[in-house]
């Protein structure tokens, strides 16, 4: 139920409505149908829609380290032009678990240009 109150109260903000207008008019209605015990709820259930719609539309390029970024964004410059976005909105992490090269994901696709997954494909061969 929190979900459907949370969805609406997505969809009003999306459709341009102002974010305290949206939530006093969801709170006018949980308080009309005597509902007003599920506010709580429906907050947490928006923040996690929200986080879920936020990780749709961003793109991350993680890093081994943080000299290597402007390399990474202009190897990548090519795929970031195919999912639509452009290298100065993309989020940067950095993580030296990767030992080199570069991983872009974002919008349901990833890019794995990593060294530690080359060095996998490459025990993985070896063992088999």
């Amino acid at each position: 139920m929190e979900k459907t109150y949370a969805q609406v109260l997505w969809s009003l903000v999306s459709n341009g409505s102002t974010p305290h207008a949206a939530v006093s008019a969801i709170k006018a209605k949980l308080q009309a149908d005597g509902r007003s015990a599920l506010l709580p709820r429906v907050a947490r259930a928006f923040a996690r829609l929200s986080e879920r719609e936020a990780g749709r539309n961003t793109v991350v390029l993680t890093v081994a380290r943080e000299k290597d970024e402007r390399h990474a964004k202009s190897a990548a410059k090519e795929i970031l032009a195919q999912l639509g976005a452009d290298a100065d909105g993309l989020k940067t992490q950095v993580d030296d678990s990767i030992i080199g090269g570069w991983r872009l994901e974002g919008r349901g696709m990833l890019v794995d240009n990593s060294y530690k997954s080359t060095l996998l494909n490459i025990y993985n061969q070896v063992t088999k």
